[in-house]
Order: structure tokens, then sequence, then C-alpha cells
């Protein structure tokens, strides 16, 4: 009959030995939410570009120089 194992053979874990639960990584949601925040800036950005060159546009269509005037001249 085998003799039982001694409490040598078998240490009992200490607290810095044993397995630690894992912890949430913050650092890729933190990065994935920064990628998001920089794509969502540079969408409004462009979209604000588009804008002012559309209203650039219609402005530089309707100019209408100081002292003259757009009816017609019907006094001739």
């Amino acid at each position: 009959m085998p003799a039982s194992p001694s409490p040598e053979q078998f240490p009992i874990l200490e607290p810095e030995h044993a397995v630690r639960p894992r912890r949430a990584a913050f650092g890729p949601v933190f990065g994935i939410v920064i990628i998001l925040a920089l794509l969502v800036f540079g969408a409004f950005y462009s979209w604000n570009a588009r804008l002012n060159k559309r209203n650039d546009q219609t402005q530089a269509a309707t100019y209408i120089p100081a002292g003259t005037t757009t009816l017609p001249d019907i006094t001739k």
C-alpha cells in the first residue's frame, strides 16, 4: 500500500504565488474611443468646409458692387 503524501511534497501556495484575477484592460478601449472621436471631429471639419465652399459660391454669384443696380433703366 502506498504511503500518504507528506505536507513537504505539496506546499501551500502563498498569495504572491496564487493566480491573480485579470483586471479589465482599459487601454484598448481608451484607444478606440480616441480614434472614434478623431473620426467624428474630421467628419464635422470636412462637412463644415464643404458647407463654407457652397456658401462662398452662392455669395460670389449674388455679389453686386456698390453703385450699381439690378433694376433695368427705364428712363431712356
